[in-house]
This record gives C-alpha cells, structure tokens and sequence, in this order.
C-alpha cells in the first residue's frame, strides 16, 4: 500500500485566531469556576492546560469530539496523570500535595465537568464550529472507501492505523469514526506528553 497525501477543505471558522481567542477566553471563564470550586486542587499543571487541549479538540475534530473528550476524557486523563506523578519519587512535595486533592476530588470535577458542559455548549464559540469537521468527514470517506475496496475484493475486511500528533483527541476520533464507518475503533495511548 501507497502512502497518499490527503487534502480537506478546513473551516475558516475554527482555524482563525479570533476563534481560539474567543474560545479560550469562554472556556477559562467556565474552568475558573471549577478551579475555584477545586481550590488547591486545581493547581496541577495538567489541569491548566484544558482550555487549550479543549480547543484543540474543537478545532480537528468539531463540537461532537469536543463532548466526548469533556465528559469521558477529561477526568479519566487526569486521573491516570496524576498516578502517573504519583510514582515520581522526586515530585516536589507542594506538587505531590496537589496532586492528591485533586485525586480526592474527582468525582466533584466529573459533577462539575458536565454541569459546565451543558452551559458552555450554547456559547457562540462552540455553536459555531461544525458539528463533524472536514477533517473527520474525509478520514471516513477515506476508511469508507478502504472498507468497499477490501469487501469487492473478497478480502474480508480491511484494517488501518490512525495516527494523532496530540493525545487529547485520541478517544474523540475514535468515537467518531466509530459512530461514522462502520468499523470498530480501538486505541490506546503510549505515554507521552501533549
């Protein structure tokens, strides 16, 4: 098999500075409130960066991806992160400290993680991007494509790898697809920082 260079026509919407300012801007104002909610908690590294890796999300994938990875990615991430710290002998205690709050504190985020969701999905930064990005609708045309191709030959099926240059739309894609070819989506994630 070839490897071939794919092009898609992406949404001038969500691409434009002015969209990512104004989505990270919305979505800090709602992980704030959380923040304040989680207290010291929320002063994990990992915890920070959601703004942008939400945006990231939005921005590859659409608003669909973008409810997935809030309400089953973003606690379940923090969780396995903050295990993974907590194997690090030389952590710094404030860090360590942190760390373990916001391990107690997780079934809170999750609560908080959804109530914030439901509020921020009406929010001009959210309601403007696609539903299903350009981006996902040629990978399935593609995998769509692959599936008729192995099936008139009689081989049975066909099988493919995806890869993502950020974790953070690991599961989003996977759902995706899954829900948009008929195929099943596996994944896993080596470790690796975003």
């Amino acid at each position: 098999q070839e490897f071939q260079q794919v092009t898609w026509t992406e949404d001038v919407t969500v691409s434009s500075e002015v969209f990512e300012a104004d989505f990270l801007k919305e979505v800090q104002e709602g992980l704030d409130e959380i923040a304040e909610k989680l207290g010291d908690a929320a002063e994990t590294k990992d915890f920070r960066r959601l703004g942008k890796r939400m945006h990231h999300v939005i921005q590859q994938l659409g608003r669909q991806s973008l409810e997935v990875y809030v309400k089953k990615c973003v606690v379940r991430r923090l969780k396995q992160h903050c295990e993974e710290l907590r194997q690090i002998q030389q952590l710094p205690a404030e860090e360590r400290s942190n760390l373990e709050k916001l391990l107690q504190k997780l079934p809170l985020l999750e609560e908080l993680t959804r109530i914030f969701y439901s509020h921020f999905t009406t929010r001009p930064c959210v309601t403007r991007a696609p539903k299903i990005s350009a981006k996902v609708e040629k990978l399935s045309h593609i995998i769509s494509k692959e599936q008729n191709e192995a099936q008139e030959a009689g081989s049975g099926g066909s099988k493919g790898i995806v890869f993502v240059e950020q974790v953070a739309i690991t599961e989003p894609l996977a759902v995706a697809l899954s829900e948009k070819v008929e195929a099943e989506a596996v994944y896993g994630m080596l470790p690796k920082k975003d």
